[in-house]
């Protein structure tokens, strides 16, 4: 299978195996083989991941949050959305950002319903 990777792939959505959304494809990793043909390993999720591709200083601010590696062998399908065959309510940093965005600002908002 053939795709560009900045226009089929950087940035897409992607959903977990129950359709969840839990992201969207803020890296893409290559790793170099002894013929020197780059091949792609996985794709990655979070900030620090996204801002390296702006600038690696921005991304020096972030590096504490977490970067999810999702192996190609967890991609079901790449159409619209890119599809993981991993629960993102299991993964342990998958969704790590918004749960702690959640309990920590949502939660707090006056008027909120839980």
């Amino acid at each position: 299978m053939k795709i560009a990777l900045s226009a089929d792939l950087l940035d897409k959505r992607i959903v977990d195996r129950n359709g969840r959304y839990v992201g969207t494809v803020d890296s893409v990793v290559l790793e170099v083989t002894g013929h020197g043909t780059p091949r792609v390993t996985g794709i990655e999720i979070g900030a620090p991941a996204l801002l390296r591709r702006l600038h690696p200083a921005i991304a020096r601010w972030v590096r504490r949050l977490p970067v999810t590696h999702i192996p190609m062998s967890k991609i079901r399908e790449m159409t619209m959305d890119v599809e993981i065959d991993v629960d993102g309510e299991r993964h342990s940093t998958l969704l790590m950002v918004e749960k702690w965005l959640r309990t920590h600002i949502v939660e707090r908002i006056p008027g909120h319903s839980r």
